[in-house]
Formats: C-alpha cells, sequence, structure tokens
C-alpha cells in the first residue's frame, strides 16, 4: 500500500536504496518506489521542464536500478549466445546490441544490452528482474557446460546524460576523446570528470546519450 505526504509517496515494502540516494532527497526529489527501489520520480520543476530541457538540451539520469552483469571465462560468447538472440560472435570490441532474454518458449522473460568489453561482456538487466534474469541464466549456464560465469555488479552506479546537447557535456568533462568516432551503441573505459568509468554511447529516451 502507497500513501502521498508533502509530495512524496511512502511505500509499506522495504525499498533499496541508490548510491546516490542521499543527494536526491537533499535536492528536493520526489521519491517513489519502482522495482524495489526508492526512485527519484521528479524534482519541485515538475516533469514536464525536465522532459523539455532533455529535448532541447540534456538531462541526467539516475538509472542505478538497473543492473550490470558482467560475463566471463573462454566460453563467454557461446554462454551469451545461448540466453539471448544476439549476434555476440559478430560484436567488435566495444560494441554493443540492443537485446533480449527468452524463455525455453520464446517468450520474453527481460529486455537488456549486450557489450563487447573486450576480456568480458557486459549485461545490462532491468530494475527488479535479478530475481527471474539471473536464475535463469544460471540454469543455462549449468546445464551447458560451457567455461564461463557472471557476475551481478551491485552496488556500482548507472547514470544517464540524454539529450541533443549530452555530446557537448561530455566533452567538457573529458579530455582526449574525438567523439565523431565515439560511436552510438559502442563502448569503452575513459575518464569522465577525473573519475574511470565504462561508458556508451546508447539511450532509451530517442535522443543522444551516454551512460
Amino acid at each position: 500500500s502507497r500513501m502521498a505526504s508533502k509530495g512524496r509517496w511512502f511505500s509499506t515494502e522495504v525499498l533499496r536504496k541508490k548510491p546516490l540516494h542521499s543527494l536526491h532527497v537533499s535536492r528536493g526529489a520526489f521519491m517513489t518506489g519502482f522495482g524495489g527501489w526508492d526512485m527519484p520520480l521528479y524534482y519541485e520543476d515538475g516533469i514536464m521542464k525536465e522532459h523539455l530541457h532533455c529535448r532541447a538540451e540534456a538531462g541526467l539520469f539516475d538509472v542505478s536500478h538497473m543492473l550490470g552483469v558482467k560475463i566471463t571465462g573462454a566460453d563467454r560468447v557461446a554462454f551469451a549466445e545461448k540466453i539471448t538472440p544476439a549476434g555476440v560472435q559478430e560484436l567488435e570490441e566495444g560494441q554493443g546490441a540492443l537485446t533480449s532474454l527468452p524463455n525455453e518458449n520464446g517468450g520474453l522473460i527481460d529486455d537488456c544490452i549486450i557489450t563487447n568489453a573486450g576480456d568480458h561482456l557486459f549485461l545490462v538487466i532491468n530494475a527488479g528482474h535479478e530475481e527471474k534474469d539471473l536464475p535463469h541464466m544460471r540454469s543455462v549456464l549449468e546445464s551447458s557446460g560451457l567455461d564461463a560465469d557472471f557476475a551481478p555488479q551491485e552496488g556500482k552506479g548507472i547514470l544517464a546524460l540524454q539529450g541533443p546537447k549530452a555530446v557537448d557535456v561530455m566533452a567538457r568533462l573529458t579530455d582526449g576523446v574525438n567523439f565523431q568516432e565515439f560511436k552510438f551503441m559502442t563502448g569503452r573505459n575513459m575518464a569522465v570528470n577525473g573519475v574511470d568509468c565504462f561508458v556508451t554511447r546508447s539511450a532509451y529516451t530517442g535522443e543522444d546519450g551516454f551512460e
């Protein structure tokens, strides 16, 4: 059950908190539960102003409720092609693909992005899907006999900078990066404002953006 008080939605369920939770609260975010997380829904100026700013310039989203999963091992590509319909073998280093996790009947368990990160594959799944996705992946792996493993990257934040001016913001926060060569659906390790990050040029908003 939920109730509203002073612009905040309260839930009786126990909600997980993102790494930047205290920052959202201190900045006056209107918080609500989603996928088991206590999430910022919008700030004081309201959803419409935030939406228009993202469409015209750039907006920053905390998407840490999404879970990164690191897939390793000599047979990591074969394993990834067992759990997704993506042509993972064809992905060049740094290249990613939007794909899905189907069940044994071809039904949809989740949608996800998988990226060839060189010595590992990086999979990003949706909020609240760990209890479905990870057991399914483990079951497929154990029955496959493949030399592979995966590890959820819990406790690590994911930020999405979205909008037509996202590239201008990134250019101010990085050194020596040629963004004309940084193509959509590719990723690389780089320092952003002095912090080492794995950055992909990807988006769910329909705008240019980085995650």
